[in-house]
């Protein structure tokens, strides 16, 4: 009784052993279960074959009968060629088997094999393998407009491809989120501009090096970094993840003996650009996002109607924009004589190399001499049309013009009321601070507490020397809590969108609920303030009231920025000096302290007059009925000033 009860457990034993290492197979994907599906129907056609054979079916060989039933098996058909008793019986029983076997279990693993290769393929988890792509690191609220800016720049694309040697555009996108939705976000957002053939979608944490291989990212010719959403600048941590991903690619990049491709990468503090720089050993260009934005809202602020001059100039679907053009003919000329060689365009600066770094010229002096390796900087509706003509200028027509100066009356003290809070305000005090011949007074209303108001700017070192700051707590989408100020006694009033919100859609709501609270608050007072509203979705300044706010709409102001430095990095020289801290920048000039009356003119009229006091006129602002902007109009097209027309100007004065 001891050996059979031996070999049952010896025989138990094995089937575990069997069923283990068949598990173990199953797991090991698609080829091991096919591989065991083989077997299973080998074991059966040889069983049932020899089985036959002995039992003394009319077979030649064992082989002979060995594919009778792997026929059997495979093929329902041969079902009705048998005779016998016993061939019936064993070729049913076969055949049954294989229905099971080759044709259930086949489909079955056959089928989940694609589902699961599919399952990868729209995770994003392969590796591309093209070279020469631009590739966009991280899903955030700027990146949507940056892939339909790169789709709509045909020409500054076609451009940037004939530099690389390449033809086609391919973008490679890097995000935490499933590629399917955010293919499908894409696909609305974007509309008959989105392009899914050019756009390639990966999932991964770029702060995993694993996963940015998966973009070919050392074979990039630009990789785009903005900043993530996820992060706040009251966080001593901000820009941290920028910092670390730089650090990724550039060690990664000396491990494979090839050099960083270029990086444009957006910084939020702007303490931290030089970390930034020390981080990547390869070129990069670091946008200071916060820096941008708090000095185009302050400029906003002292010109009402800069907002949509900004617009226009930073984006591509209407308008103006600013490119760069070899000197040709030009070299060694003064710079007066680029004026008289852009029949459609309008000579701004110039661009110039000093060793390895870049110089930008805005307004510079008509005397300055053009270089050989300079750019020349001109605004104009599209490439095309800033095209050189070779003319002979005249000396009557810019430089001899009598040097002269006009007057600008001692600004006043301004009122400015700002409702809301986030990490943009310590900037926004320091560039009213930097205007010290201006006296500015802030009153800023929100429920952030004020003790930790005064914290941040204590933090971040901000001495104020030529603004007053009132902080206040309160909620400006409350009427009490904002008619206790009387909006209307104030100059101007800045809405900022509020960076403690869940998500952009419900900061745009509580930022539209605070702007119809101060409109309904200003009423029909005799003399309302400039109202400058910050929105996070260009979709909802549908809902505003254009004729009574402006709008800046800061993530797609810094894709803008982000997009045309990556396909021409040295335009990020030019908005740091037209945007910066520092440098030249946009105003507006009343036609009377020009012209010093109020007359027809023409824009070359106005040009040259402009010239001569040491500014550029780019365009005309009218104050009609509803205010509008006209950038860079024909040169001999008549406009009939009226009072309250302004010229706008780049100055450095």
């Amino acid at each position: 009784m001891i050996y059979p009860t031996m070999l049952t457990k010896l025989f138990q034993l094995f089937i575990n052993f069997v069923k283990f290492r068949v598990e173990r197979l199953i797991l090991r994907g698609p080829a091991y279960r096919l591989m065991i599906i083989a077997f299973i129907i080998a074991f059966i056609s040889c069983t049932s074959g020899i089985f036959v054979y002995f039992m003394g079916a009319p077979f030649d060989s064992i082989g002979g009968a060995v594919w009778w039933a792997f026929l059997r098996l495979t093929d329902p058909g041969y079902l009705g060629d048998d005779r016998g008793f016993l061939l019936t019986s064993i070729s049913t029983a076969v055949t049954i088997a294989g229905y099971v076997v080759f044709l259930g279990a086949l489909v079955a693993i056959m089928t989940q094999w694609f589902n699961q290769t599919m399952n990868r393929l729209e995770a994003g988890l392969t590796k591309v393998s093209i070279k020469g792509h631009i590739v966009i690191l991280g899903w955030t609220n700027r990146t949507p407009k940056i892939i339909q800016e790169l789709f709509n720049s045909e020409g500054r694309v076609h451009r940037f491809l004939k530099r690389l040697g390449s033809k086609n555009l391919r973008v490679a996108l890097m995000t935490k989120e499933m590629p399917y939705n955010i293919s499908q976000d894409l696909s609305d957002r974007l509309g008959d501009t989105w392009q899914p053939s050019r756009l390639i979608l990966r999932s991964g944490d770029h702060l995993k090096i694993e996963h940015l291989q998966r973009v070919a990212f050392l074979d990039a010719a630009v990789i785009l970094l903005p900043s993530l959403q996820d992060e706040t600048a009251f966080d001593s941590t901000i820009d941290g993840s920028t910092i670390k991903t730089l650090i990724t690619i550039n060690n990664s990049a000396k491990e494979n003996s090839v050099s960083p491709p270029l990086v444009v990468a957006e910084i939020i503090d702007e303490r931290k650009e030089n970390l930034a720089k020390k981080a990547y050993d390869g070129p990069i260009e670091i946008v200071a996002s916060e820096t941008f934005l708090s000095r185009l809202i302050a400029q906003n602020l002292r010109n009402s109607g800069l907002s949509s001059v900004y617009s226009e100039l930073l984006g591509h679907e209407s308008g103006n924009e600013i490119y760069l053009r070899d000197p040709e003919f030009l070299v060694n000329q003064p710079f007066k004589a680029a004026f008289d060689s852009f029949p459609k365009a309008i000579p701004i600066g110039i661009i110039r190399t000093k060793k390895d770094n870049l110089e930008t010229l805005l307004a510079p002096d008509l005397k300055t001499t053009i270089l050989n390796q300079d750019k020349i900087i001109v605004i104009s509706e599209d490439y095309k049309s800033s095209y050189l003509t070779q003319q002979n200028y005249s000396t009557n027509s810019v430089l001899d013009l009598p040097s002269s100066t006009f007057k600008i009356k001692d600004p006043k003290l301004r009122n400015i009321l700002i409702l809301g809070w986030n990490h943009q305000v310590p900037s926004i005090l320091m560039q009213f601070d930097r205007y010290a011949k201006e006296k500015t007074a802030l009153t800023i209303i929100s429920r952030t507490p004020v003790s930790d108001r005064i914290e941040t700017l204590t933090r971040r070192g901000i001495a104020l020397s030529s603004v007053s700051v009132n902080q206040v707590c309160g909620d400006y989408t409350s009427p009490s809590d904002l008619k206790e100020y009387d909006p209307a006694s104030f100059d101007a009033v800045l809405i900022l969108a509020s960076d403690w919100t869940e998500s952009d859609a419900s900061t745009d709501a509580r930022t539209i609920l605070g702007y119809m609270v101060l409109v309904e608050l200003i009423g029909k007072a005799q003399k309302k303030p400039q109202i400058l509203v910050e929105l996070l979705n260009f979709e909802n300044q549908k809902l505003l009231n254009n004729k009574i706010c402006e709008t800046i709409v800061s993530p797609v102001l810094v894709s803008f920025i982000l997009t045309q430095v990556a396909l021409r990095r040295e335009l990020n020289s030019v908005f740091e000096e037209l945007f910066g801290p520092e440098g030249a920048e946009i105003n507006f000039i009343p036609c009377e302290n020009i012209l010093g009356k109020i007359e027809s003119t023409t824009l070359c009229s106005a040009q040259k007059k402009c010239y001569s006091l040491g500014v550029i006129c780019i365009g005309i602002a009218k104050n009609s009925e509803h205010f509008y902007t006209i950038l860079n109009p024909e040169r001999d097209t008549i406009f009939q000033l009226e009072h309250g027309d302004k010229f706008i100007v780049i100055t450095n004065q």
